[in-house]
């Protein structure tokens, strides 16, 4: 009914905004009919080595507005109209500053997923990821482990409606004392269930990242959130494939692709001379984001 209003309302609206993810029929039966303005919001991390043109069917867009200029390649390689959103011109990275290697406790891995809708992930990628994560924790006693599924995990064609069920199975029969599931995954399940809408933010994610020194993940946008944030972040791929992360990586933000390089990063993490390289590498791969971007 909403968007049925729009086509009886004596008060035109020229303008309409909705995120990529939430795009539907109705959008563009109400739009093409009453030559509104179809603005569409990026609202995940989209790299350039995905697939965009599905993209092309969303017929009815006048524009995409991206998050950042790096953004704008994965539109453009298919004629799409993009240009960066002045939503997002602030979002600069600050710089890491200095601090001890006995300050880094607790470690954070932000799962990202598959499914049925791609074909260049497989759900195996993050079982990888788990347990290479989880082999780190028995290397590092000293260090707090947390792993975050994805809320999306439970959709049927994305990991699977047991996929965190498995986890939490496998977490309970070994008990390790450093190692936790994520404690607030199951209501942000539930609220994505309440509410359908794929671009939900969560705020326990929030708290989740507060809480922690060092971030990892796949290809999350969450990673470059975090770094804005004065956390040492990295990206973990280890599918043998191409990084999804690649928009990121070929600035100098650090990609891990085996166990060997996990456990040396860590290494160095808890050694206050090489943490202090780890920092500056990713105050200058922050330093050519924000050039790039050229944020307010």
């Amino acid at each position: 009914m909403f968007f049925l209003n729009f086509l009886f309302d004596k008060n035109k609206i020229e303008n309409l905004l909705v995120s990529v993810h939430d795009y539907s029929n109705v959008v563009h039966i109400v739009t093409s009919n009453t030559g509104i303005k179809l603005y569409f919001l990026q609202d995940s991390y989209l790299p350039d080595n995905y697939t965009s043109k599905y993209l092309k069917f969303y017929s009815s867009a006048n524009k995409f507005l991206t998050w950042d200029n790096l953004s704008n390649t994965f539109f453009k390689k298919n004629e799409l109209i993009c240009e960066m959103s002045d939503l997002y011109r602030a979002n600069k990275i600050s710089l890491l500053t200095e601090c001890e290697s006995y300050g880094i406790k607790n470690i954070l891995y932000v799962a990202s997923g598959s499914g049925d809708w791609t074909a260049q992930k497989n759900r195996s990628d993050e079982d990888a990821a788990f347990l290479n994560f989880y082999k780190l924790s028995k290397e590092f006693p000293q260090l707090n482990f947390y792993f975050r599924p994805h809320p999306f995990w439970v959709i049927d064609e994305h990991q699977g409606v047991n996929s965190i069920k498995r986890i939490e199975v496998f977490l309970e029969a070994l008990k390790p004392q450093n190692f936790k599931l994520s404690q607030s995954i199951k209501q942000d399940i539930d609220t994505y269930k309440g509410k359908l809408l794929n671009s939900l933010s969560f705020n326990s994610l929030d708290d989740e990242i507060n809480n922690c020194d060092v971030i990892l993940g796949d290809h999350s946008q969450t990673l470059i959130s975090c770094a804005s944030r004065n956390k040492i972040i990295a990206s973990m791929n280890f599918s043998n494939r191409d990084t999804f992360f690649i928009n990121y990586t070929n600035l100098g933000f650090p990609l891990i692709t085996n166990y060997s390089e996990l456990k040396s990063f860590f290494l160095d993490l808890i050694n206050n001379d090489k943490m202090k390289e780890i920092i500056k590498n990713q105050n200058l791969a922050s330093i050519k984001y924000n050039s790039i971007n050229k944020f307010y």
